[in-house]
Formats: C-alpha cells, structure tokens, sequence
C-alpha cells in the first residue's frame, strides 16, 4: 500500500485536487456473516453457564468484519458507477472522482469540490458517517497544506506508539515531479 499512497498523495500535490475524508460509524457491524458464529455471553450477564450467542451481524474483532464490511462498501460503490482497481482494491474510481478506502475511512479526491460533495452525500445517506472535512491526515500521516506546498509529518502518536526516535533526523525535501 505504501506505493499507492505515494501515488494518490503526488497526484493530490501535483494536480492541486481537493481531498477530503469520511469516518463510517460502526462500519464492522453492518456485515453480515456467511457461516454460523457463536460467541460467548458478555459476563456481565448472569446466564447459565453453557449459553452462548449466534451472531447474526459481524462484530469489531471479528477476522470476518473487515471482509464482510468491504463486500457492502463494494456493491455500493459500483451501484454508484465506480471500479475497483484489480491491483489495489483500497482505491476506486470513475472517469471524474478517485475515492481511496482504508479500513472504515474514505477518502474522495478530485478538482471539482462540488462533485465530491454529490459522493459525499450518496454515502452519508446509504451509511452513518462522519465527515471529517479536508484531508489532513492519512495512514498515521498527517499533511500540511499550502497553497500549492504539501508536508507530510509522522503522526504524534504514531511516533510515540512506534518508539522512534525522530528528534535528531534530519527532514528530507521532496519535490514532486
């Protein structure tokens, strides 16, 4: 994934695109799960002891919650005229919008701020979501623009959960070609 990022942020950066980003809410609890899942009762409620529950829905922790969350996502982002890259399936497009997906985040890019907005509705009223505005952080990244100069930072907490120790690097300029 590393390389594709680079490529959506140097296309951001190059061709000056507005970038923006969505939170789903509960986005793992949508799917629903292809083969019978029994679970434990929480113990908080007193049960005999050899109950259990069959899970209907997918729930965050679930290995299935991810794939079943991403074969929503899918059909409807195809419903709405969109492909997924063979290469990559965290980025979609048509011919006027790119929307990159990265667990329960999305991010829409494009020059036409009124066309990511169209998307951003279509979502918000198939999903509970959570509009984050522009893009300003990406994969623990955090980006820094103005006008036509972008900066990218390692996240605070990345770096602080990561145990590296950034003080004496020296910064490094990139010049997108």
């Amino acid at each position: 994934m590393a390389k594709l990022t680079r490529i959506l942020l140097a296309a951001i950066v190059k061709k000056d695109f507005h970038a923006s980003h969505m939170d789903v809410r509960n986005a793992f609890i949508h799917g629903e799960i292809e083969q019978e899942l029994y679970m434990k009762v929480p113990t908080r409620f007193e049960t005999e002891s050899n109950l259990v529950c069959k899970l209907n829905k997918t729930l965050y922790g679930l290995k299935e919650a991810l794939r079943a969350w991403n074969k929503i996502f899918n059909n409807f982002i195809t419903c709405l005229g969109f492909r997924r890259s063979e290469i990559d399936k965290c980025l979609c497009w048509n011919l006027k919008l790119i929307v990159f997906i990265c667990r329960r985040y999305y991010h829409c890019t494009n020059n036409n701020k009124s066309l990511i907005n169209q998307v951003k509705k279509k979502l918000r009223k198939k999903f509970r979501m959570k509009d984050l505005g522009k893009l300003q952080s990406f994969l623990d990244i955090d980006i820094e623009r103005f006008m036509r100069i972008t900066k990218l930072h390692l996240n605070q907490l990345f770096k602080e959960t990561a145990g590296l120790k950034m003080e004496d690097c020296n910064p490094t300029r990139i010049l997108w070609i």
